[in-house]
């Protein structure tokens, strides 16, 4: 799916290539794109403290999903190139421009696990509802378990990964959530 496309945005995901790639790029920022590929991971994720105070989110990518990945930037290739694209630079790093079927194929046969540079903007299922006694969180009210005046209304409320962008569910939750408070 298409994404935003800011100066900020931009820079933020050709981080990791160099200069002269980066200054071509925001040389052309009028006719270029970035769309963002979702898939729905299935190893598990660690939230741990940074030394500095800041949040880390850690997520360990299974063989399924390395595959799901290869398969879903493959897809979204192919896509894009027929649509008229010239240059595609894929979420890694190390990995150079491509331009034709031939070094997408190339490349989705030789891309490793940890070369992915991927970002995860809603932290889903942290705090699941549930019943506690099979591993939920929060209860319907998104109030979590032995707490009254708490209420939890974000992604972290859904019962697992959506796999596709989550805003409308995070609505409707947030919205299902105010209105049960409301009401009680």
């Amino acid at each position: 799916m298409p994404s935003n496309l800011s100066p900020g945005s931009l820079a933020a995901a050709l981080s990791g290539h160099g200069p002269e790639l980066v200054e071509r790029v925001f040389g052309q920022i009028d006719r270029s794109a970035v769309c963002t590929t979702q898939v729905r991971l299935r190893g598990r994720a660690r939230v741990s403290t940074t030394p500095l105070g800041g949040t880390l989110l850690r997520h360990g990518m299974t063989a399924e999903d390395h595959r799901a990945l290869r398969t879903a930037f493959h897809h979204t290739a192919q896509l894009l190139l027929a649509a008229g694209a010239v240059e595609l630079l894929p979420p890694v790093a190390a990995a150079p421009p491509l331009h034709d079927t031939a070094e997408v194929e190339a490349f989705c046969a030789g891309v490793e696990p940890g070369d992915w540079q991927l970002v995860s903007v809603h932290s889903m299922a942290s705090c699941r509802m549930g019943l506690a006694e099979r591993g939920g969180v929060c209860d319907e009210l998104g109030r979590p378990h032995g707490y009254h005046n708490l209420h939890v209304s974000d992604a972290s409320v859904l019962p697992g990964v959506t796999g596709i962008s989550p805003q409308g569910t995070i609505m409707a939750f947030a919205h299902e959530i105010a209105a049960r408070f409301l009401h009680t």
